[in-house]
């Protein structure tokens, strides 16, 4: 089965991800990088994972559109969603708000993935932000191990 990995990354981890999955999954796999490519067509894929970073509560604008734009094309395929994140407390909140209702009723899997952050990489107010929320210095909850259990979920549930 062919599938699409189409995702945003803002620094890196959600693009780690992708990769991760892409190696994890059998057949014909195709990363997309919305920033770079905004309008993949997705009609010719059997599979599609979607992937955002999350900011300020909210996924990444080129995956909103992304995901606006291909509804009726996204919600009959075997659809997988996941999100980047740092607050584990919120995950599954924003989850929720990350993607359309329709598309998060369809999906097969959807999961809050470990974010990362890396205080070099920050713009100003993005450190601004951090330290008023109590990031001290760089952390990471990024797991291959999660992105084993997404792409083993995704799988499972092809087969059945």
């Amino acid at each position: 089965m062919r599938t699409l990995i189409a995702y945003s990354t803002e620094h890196g981890a959600t693009r780690d991800y992708a990769e991760a999955l892409a190696r994890e999954l059998s057949g014909e796999v195709v990363l997309v990088n919305l920033r770079e490519n905004p309008s993949p067509d997705a009609s010719s894929f059997g599979q599609v994972v979607i992937g955002s970073a999350i900011y300020a509560g909210q996924a990444q604008k080129e995956v909103r559109d992304f995901c606006a734009r291909n509804l009726d094309a996204l919600r009959p395929k075997r659809l997988g969603l996941f999100i980047c994140c740092w607050f584990q407390d919120q995950a599954e909140r924003q989850l929720q708000a990350a993607f359309p209702p329709e598309l998060l009723d369809s999906a097969v899997i959807k999961s809050a993935l470990g974010g990362r952050i890396n205080l070099g990489e920050l713009s100003f107010f993005e450190r601004l932000a951090a330290k008023v929320v109590g990031v001290k210095g760089n952390a990471s909850r990024y797991s291959e191990e999660s992105a084993r259990r997404f792409a083993q979920a995704l799988k499972t549930e092809s087969s059945n």
